[in-house]
């Protein structure tokens, strides 16, 4: 087993120099010429590779230097953007539980970026990634491009949190009262960009929700003589398949000398789906089967899990971490019972070649190990497709 999985480690590692995953695609060019190629690094919302021929190398495409691209029935564009910067402040105020609330902060970038096109239309709603996986959304009519703004608050804090807003930056402090009140910016941006409909002026905030905004859109393009309000297909958003072989290193086994601890394996089959908007986040739905034996007997654990993972899709190597939870079916020797909600947490690297991820991965569990009789740290190489 521990041969397997350092042949499969070693393949891993030659794979570093090897291609990453391209897919085919149409690159529009400054002057408007379309060429046809392959498209890797698309989740950089400034920058993408390209190259005509799998087998010769790719060049680095950079926002603001061609006019977009189209990968399968995805529409992007380059455009220049402002990009506003928010920050997070906490609300204890000793009435039930905390809350988080987004505040803004005066200062605005403006970058050059790819927007992928959700509606298109007379007025087209575009989507974009920013970095650490923020979501910015801007809305174009007759030529003029808006940012949508968050739903912000304006606040008026308590003396004492003053002096700590003073002190650290806005995103450490705990306020611990505050009279604030939520900006409804996002109206007045709807109101504009639709304010030749009448019914717009008059209606009653809808929430900030990006398919309720979108709903707005398709009504006024369809009003407008679009039969599906311009509303895009989704693209590259696909389930992804993964199989692992491994071993494990029994950390403590209420039973079992771990002295003796032999015949260690790990198994596991995993779907991974997209959880919606953000592109690097993934539910995570996954069936494990781990063993090992000692002179008194041997355990085995059949995990059925469900977990979240949040996974870099940039560069060569690209990490990943998450958590699970299980129900567990165990057996020691002759005896079985099962086990609920037992907790793990999981890390890797996953190396795109071509079509495929190649992947090492770790995994601890459970997470408290008093109620469930062991505890392992899992290590394993795989496959996703």
């Amino acid at each position: 087993m521990r041969i397997v999985i350092l042949v499969l480690f070693c393949l891993m590692t030659r794979s570093l120099m090897a291609q990453e995953r391209f897919e085919a695609a149409r690159l529009v060019q400054a002057n408007g010429d379309t060429i046809s190629g392959y498209l890797s690094n698309l989740a950089s919302y400034n920058e993408i590779k390209f190259k005509t021929d799998l087998n010769r190398p790719a060049r680095v495409i950079k926002a603001g230097t061609v006019r977009g691209y189209l990968a399968g029935p995805s529409l992007v564009r380059s455009r220049r953007v402002p990009v506003t910067l928010y920050r997070t402040v906490t609300i204890t105020n000793g009435r039930g539980a905390p809350e988080i609330l987004e505040v803004l902060t005066q200062n605005v970038d403006t970058v050059n970026a790819f927007l992928e096109a959700v509606v298109e239309g007379p007025i087209t709603f575009y989507r974009m990634i920013y970095e650490g996986g923020e979501v910015y959304r801007y809305l174009e009519k007759e030529g003029r491009l808006r940012e949508f703004p968050r739903n912000y608050c304006l606040y008026k804090l308590d003396p004492f949190s003053e002096d700590m807003l003073r002190r650290k930056p806005i995103y450490e402090v705990n306020v611990i009262s505050a009279t604030y009140i939520q900006t409804l910016a996002y109206m007045d941006t709807l109101r504009a960009v639709l304010q030749d409909d009448q019914y717009i002026q008059s209606l009653e905030p809808i929430p900030y929700k990006e398919k309720a905004i979108i709903d707005q859109i398709v009504a006024y393009n369809k009003a407008r003589g679009l039969s599906n309000g311009g509303l895009r297909e989704r693209g590259r958003r696909k389930a992804s398949y993964g199989l692992m072989i491994g071993s494990l290193a029994v950390q403590q086994d209420e039973v079992l000398n771990l002295n003796e601890i032999s015949n260690q394996r790990l198994l596991g089959f995993m779907v991974l789906l997209p959880t919606g908007q953000s592109r690097n986040k993934f539910f995570k739905l996954g069936v494990d089967y781990a063993a090992y034996r000692s002179s008194e007997g041997r355990r085995s654990m059949l995990a059925f899990t469900g977990g979240l993972r949040y996974a870099s899709l940039n560069g060569a190597v690209r990490p990943y971490a998450g958590f699970g939870i299980s129900v567990v079916r165990q057996r020691y020797n002759e005896l079985s019972w099962n086990s609920w909600l037992i907790g793990s947490v999981e890390a890797g690297l996953n190396v795109p070649v071509r079509r495929t991820i190649f992947f090492v991965h770790g995994t601890f569990t459970p997470i408290r190990f008093v109620e469930h009789g062991y505890q392992y740290i899992g290590y394993s190489v795989g496959m996703q497709f």
